[in-house]
């Protein structure tokens, strides 16, 4: 019994650190798309950065643009 508690902390604790560990990705071109900051996104887009990078939940600026009306975002 007593190993088996031992066992199970042991994994829980094992589990916290491998989801703590999970990294969100780096996405600044939707982040910016996603405040509607048009000129971030321009000076990104200028420094290389890439257009496509997806926010943890699978959103890019492509999407941001489409949700908050922005034509002038997804011709970027």
């Amino acid at each position: 019994m007593r190993n088996r508690s031992c066992s199970s902390i042991l994994g829980v604790f094992f589990l916290t650190i491998a989801v703590s560990a999970a990294t969100v990705p780096e996405s600044p071109v939707a982040d910016a798309a996603m405040r509607s900051d048009i000129e971030t996104m321009r000076n990104l887009l200028y420094q290389g950065a890439d257009v496509n990078a997806a926010q943890g939940d699978g959103m890019t600026a492509l999407h941001w643009a489409a949700v908050n009306g922005q034509p002038e975002m997804s011709e970027m």
